[in-house]
This record gives structure tokens, sequence and C-alpha cells, in this order.
């Protein structure tokens, strides 16, 4: 059911989503992920944050996923309120601590030490490690990134060019390589890629508009 719930997210069709979640917590009230669903729309379709993080620090009550923390610190830097946003991203340090996670969380940790902590050595390390073990788009792009913030804008669109571009849709990794072609001067690529990404801010989420109109 939430399966079906995110399909119709990521085609636009938000009341159907919304529907979904709403039968999936029909069958299971306690469903975390469902709610998490419901608290997405509300923050992103709909431009409530205020509630969404009402719904999500219900469920974080008793459901410790550590990317819940993140979420809720994303939508506390879209209200502005920069203590609830350091708290979250200080319980998600504290989650992750837990050894039966294992590598599941390294794409969230290669975000946060790269748009928080500014760790980039750390998160070029990480995103080899990850790159080795996991050689998807995702983990390409976290390296190009990496790349790109450590002053090496060439490598990164080397490796956006190579194993990002055409093989994934997906509006964060388009985003990543958006911000590689800006720093390699390529506007018609990025204005190309800047329709995409103003089409999904649904996916990305109310914070990222203004990062994608600068670009």
């Amino acid at each position: 059911m939430t399966n079906l719930a995110d399909y119709y997210g990521h085609a636009g069709r938000i009341e159907d989503s919304y529907d979904h979640y709403l039968k999936a917590l029909e069958v299971d009230a306690n469903n975390a992920y469902a709610k998490k669903g419901i608290a997405w729309i509300v923050f992103s379709h709909d431009k409530n944050p205020k509630e969404a993080l009402r719904i999500l620090d219900s469920i974080t009550e008793n459901h410790k996923a550590p990317d819940y923390f993140l979420l809720k610190a994303e939508i506390a830097d879209y209200m502005g309120n920069d203590l609830i946003r350091l708290e979250n991203i200080h319980t998600y340090f504290t989650e992750i601590e837990n050894p039966s996670y294992g590598q599941m969380y390294n794409a969230y940790n290669l975000d946060v030490l790269i748009n928080e902590t500014e760790q980039f050595e750390k998160a070029l390390q990480l995103a080899k490690e990850e790159v080795s073990n996991r050689p998807t788009p995702e983990s390409y792009s976290w390296l190009a990134y990496s790349y790109l913030k450590l002053g090496n804008p060439e490598k990164a669109k080397e490796i956006i060019d190579t194993y990002v571009i055409d093989q994934t849709y997906e509006p964060s990794l388009l985003y990543v390589a958006a911000t590689v072609y800006k720093a390699n001067d390529m506007a018609e690529r990025i204005n190309e890629l800047k329709q995409e990404l103003l089409g999904a801010l649904y996916e990305l989420g109310p914070g990222m508009e203004s990062e994608i109109r600068g670009l």
C-alpha cells in the first residue's frame, strides 16, 4: 500500500498518494512509514511545516529510525528554527551509533558531512567506500559532490557525466549534477536541469526552491 502511495507521490498524484497512506494506516494504525509519507505531503505540498513536525514528533516518540530525525531537521531549517534543527541532527548522530545499522545510513552520513559539518575529506573517503561497495548513481553522485567541495570541479564533472547523467532521473542527484555543471560554467546544461528540478519540487522539498533558482 505504501509503495503505491510513494509511486503516486513521484507521479505528482498527491491526493492518490495521501489516500493510500491513509489506507495503510487503516490496516496498521502504527505504520510509521505511512505517517512519514503524510508528514511529507503536509510539509512539501501543503507548506505546513509546523503540522508536519508535529506528526513526525509523534512518530519518533516510539520509532527511532535515524533518518526521521534528519527529516525533522530539514523541516526545522525551512522554519528557520536552528535550535530544533541542531537538536535533531545531534539525535541523528546519537542513533546511528547503534552498530546494528552497519552501513545502512552511509548516504545520509554523506549528506551531513558535506552539507552540515563540511568534513569534505571524510566525505570523500566514505564516498569512495560507497562506490566500491555499491556502485550506483547515488554513490557516484556523492563522490562527485565530495570532489567538487574539495575544489576539483573537473573531476566531479567527469564522474557526473560518466556515472550519473542518463543513468538516473532522481531529482536529488540531478541537483548535484547541476551544481557540478555550475562550477564548470555550463550555463546551457544548467538551464536544462533547472527546469527538471523546478518540476520536481514536491520530491525535493520547498526548502530547495531558492537553491534551484540560484543555480
